[in-house]
């Protein structure tokens, strides 16, 4: 496997940086996912995670940092944190952090609904955001 580096695009839609670095066991997305075609742009995620969760080893440190993402968006981060439970699942450890501005209570309850749809613990981390 290689890592997966996704570089964050804004323009008339948005998609967040991706960095997944297999080397120090940090994966992260950060910035604004906001698109028209949402599973077309995560569809390389969701296959680098199935093969992920099945051949990786080790301790997992995942850190979403968002200052915005809509809807569809919101499905697909829900998939990707599927995977990280499955991944959980087979008893390798496993960090998740969730950063969420601290002007946004909105996010913090995105992150408080995955945390309780998928029965995953997640720790909440508040930033301020530089306007």
């Amino acid at each position: 496997m290689e890592n997966l580096i996704l570089e964050a695009r804004q323009d008339d839609f948005s998609t967040p940086a991706i960095r997944f670095n297999l080397e120090k066991g940090i994966f992260e997305m950060e910035g604004e996912s906001f698109l028209e075609n949402t599973f077309e742009f995560y569809a390389p995620v969701f296959e680098w995670l199935k093969e992920w969760k099945q051949k990786w080893q080790g301790t997992a440190v995942f850190n979403f940092k968002f200052t915005y993402f809509n809807s569809s968006s919101s499905k697909a981060l829900l998939q990707i944190m599927a995977y990280i439970r499955d991944y959980a699942e087979r008893g390798e450890p496993v960090a998740i952090n969730w950063f969420y501005p601290d002007d946004n209570p909105d996010l913090l309850q995105e992150g408080e609904d995955f945390m309780e749809t998928l029965n995953i613990p997640i720790t909440f981390i508040p930033f301020e955001v530089e306007y």
